[in-house]
């Protein structure tokens, strides 16, 4: 039976965290265009709406081949969604029940968050500038893992 992914919840150190940098911001230091982006993003999951931008698992390449140093992120089954902005392109593939979508729209920004068993969509992070494939495993400075 396929795990319907229609409610969210904003973890805590993202609600109330203070970062505030190139790679990682929390809610609180949101632009209004990146809160625009988010909230469009939650709403989207709770409509159970279609969406445009790449989706994955933050474990895996677009060609589903598993990355080196990211056990942590395929033990909490983490993700990240392309949020836009994606410029004048043409949409080529939507992202479905946040669904593996390699062929979503690209942007620079991406929302990390994890899927649980109960369908619930827990948001842990923004980054304004994706860096793709960063390490979870030890040593690394990620602080979704801190």
């Amino acid at each position: 039976m396929t795990i319907k992914f229609n409610k969210f919840e904003l973890h805590i150190a993202f609600q109330e965290g203070k970062l505030n940098e190139k790679r990682f911001v929390d809610l609180p230091h949101l632009t209004v265009a990146q809160r625009a982006s988010l909230s469009e993003f939650l709403s989207k999951i709770t409509n159970e709406e279609p969406m445009p931008g790449k989706n994955k698992p933050s474990w895996l390449t677009d060609t589903e081949k598993k990355i080196p140093d990211t056990d942590a992120y395929e033990e909490g089954n983490y993700w990240h969604y392309h949020c836009g902005p994606y410029g004048d392109v043409k949409v080529r593939s939507m992202t479905f029940n946040l669904a593996f979508n390699a062929r979503g729209l690209t942007s620079d920004a991406v929302i990390h968050y994890q899927k649980l068993d109960d369908g619930t969509v827990l948001v842990v992070g923004f980054s304004p500038e994706h860096e793709p494939f960063p390490r979870s495993d030890e040593p690394h400075e990620n602080p979704l893992f801190d």
